[in-house]
C-alpha cells in the first residue's frame, strides 16, 4: 500500500514539474517575443533614437544618461547597443539558444530602462501608462527573467537541450558485447530511439514559434505601409 502511495505521488510530482516547465518556457518565449519584437521595431524605424528616452530622466544617474544624449558619438553606440542587445536576448529567449546569458543580458537591459525611467509620477504629473508607482512592466519582466535564470527551461526545449541530446548521443560509450540468447530477446524492439527522437522534435517546438513571429511582423509591416498610404492618399486629397 505504500508503495502505491509513493509511486503515486512521484508521477503526481513529475506531472507537476512538466507543467511548471511548460509554462515557465511559453513565459520565456512570450518575454523573447516581446524583445525581438522591440529591436526589430526600433531597427527598422528610420531615425529611431533614444535621445528622448535618456532626456527624461528624473532618477539615479540621471546626470549620465543626460551626458550620452548630449554626445551624438556615445549616443549612436549606445542606440546600437541596445537595438541589437534586444534583437539578440529576444532570439536567445525564443530559441532558448544561449538562453543563460541571453536572460542575463535582459535583465541587464531592463535594469538600465528601470533605472533611466521609474514608474515615479513624471514631471508633468501625469501617470505614465503602464507606471504603477514602484511596479512597471520592465520590472515585471526583470522579475520574471531572474526566476528564468534560477530555472533554465532550455535545457526541457530550446536549442540548449538539442545541444545537450546531441553531445551526449556523440559522446556516450559503447555499450559492452550483449550475448546472443539476450540480442535476439530484444531484437526488433528499437529501444531508446523512438524517446529520443521525441525529445529532439520537443526541442525543436520554439521554431515554429520564431517562423510565426516572421510572419506576423511582415504582416504587420504591409499593414502599417497600406495605413501609411492611404493616410496619405486622404491628405493629398483636394478639400
Amino acid at each position: 500500500m505504500k508503495d502505491r502511495e509513493v509511486k503515486s505521488s512521484s508521477i503526481t510530482n513529475n506531472r507537476l514539474n512538466n507543467l511548471s516547465l511548460w509554462v515557465l518556457t511559453i513565459l520565456r518565449i512570450a518575454i523573447g517575443w516581446h524583445f525581438l519584437y522591440e529591436g526589430i521595431v526600433k531597427l527598422t524605424t528610420s531615425g529611431w533614437t533614444s535621445a528622448s528616452y535618456l532626456l527624461e530622466s528624473r532618477w539615479l544617474f540621471s546626470g549620465f544618461f543626460h551626458w550620452i544624449a548630449a554626445h551624438p558619438g556615445v549616443l549612436q553606440a549606445v542606440d546600437v547597443i541596445n537595438i541589437w542587445g534586444l534583437i539578440l536576448v529576444g532570439l536567445g529567449l525564443m530559441l532558448g539558444f544561449l538562453s543563460r546569458y541571453a536572460t542575463m543580458g535582459g535583465i541587464v537591459l531592463l535594469a538600465f530602462y528601470y533605472t533611466a525611467n521609474p514608474p515615479f509620477i513624471s514631471a508633468t504629473g501625469a501617470y505614465l501608462e503602464g507606471h504603477y508607482v514602484w511596479i512597471d512592466k520592465n520590472l515585471i519582466e526583470l522579475i520574471a527573467l531572474l526566476v528564468l535564470l534560477l530555472i533554465p527551461t532550455s535545457r526541457f526545449i530550446g536549442v540548449d537541450g538539442l545541444l545537450r541530446v546531441i553531445r551526449l548521443k556523440v559522446h556516450k560509450p559503447k555499450p559492452d558485447p550483449v550475448p546472443l540468447t539476450q540480442a535476439g530477446e530484444g531484437a526488433g524492439t528499437d529501444e531508446g530511439k523512438p524517446t529520443g527522437r521525441r525529445e529532439m522534435l520537443r526541442h525543436l517546438a520554439t521554431l515554429p514559434v520564431l517562423g510565426a513571429f516572421t510572419y506576423a511582423a511582415i504582416r504587420k509591416q504591409r499593414w502599417d505601409s497600406f495605413e501609411e498610404r492611404v493616410l496619405q492618399a486622404n491628405t493629398t486629397q483636394p478639400d
